[in-house]
């Protein structure tokens, strides 16, 4: 009986060891495929998106400037539009992003503006609330476009 029993037991053992070598092998193979299929797509959607593009004109490759390189030239040109002294101006970054369509990068910046024609009391007797969608060219960071919205109602203005 304990023959049999040792036949069985060998007989158990190799299919164990059958099943771990199968999942073993199934395990590397499946890795070893992601790794090929992630490095395969991961460098043509980097080729593909990253920055480097052709120009139209003249067929140089160029890079694109990243979201948040056109901040300054936003900046700037949100005081100097300002219908009045700008007080206090900030990002919000969690708005940023790229358009592709028009190759813009685009940043919405919040402001209080203090009107020329009245004197300053405090902020919020004598400024009004202005969100600012600012537009920068992601080929060369210049600017393209801002768009002004006046939120605060009960401001001056």
């Amino acid at each position: 009986m304990q023959s049999g029993e040792t036949t069985m037991s060998q007989d158990g053992r190799k299919r164990i060891s059958l099943y771990i070598i199968i999942v073993a092998m199934v395990i590397v193979l499946s890795s070893g495929l992601t790794v090929y299929i992630t490095q395969s797509s991961s460098s043509q959607f980097s080729s593909g998106f990253s920055g480097t593009k052709r120009s139209s004109a003249n067929n140089e490759d160029y890079k694109h400037y990243g979201i948040f390189a056109g901040y300054d030239v936003c900046k700037e040109a949100i005081i100097n539009g300002a219908n009045g002294q700008v007080m206090v101006i900030e990002s919000d970054d969690r708005t940023a992003h790229y358009r592709g369509y028009n190759d813009t990068n685009v940043i919405t910046f919040s402001a209080e503006v203090k009107p020329n024609a009245i004197p300053f009391l405090s902020e919020q007797r004598s400024t009004y609330h202005v969100s600012v969608r600012c537009a920068t060219s992601a080929k060369d960071n210049q600017l393209v476009n801002l768009s002004w919205l006046t939120t605060d109602t009960y401001g001056v203005q």
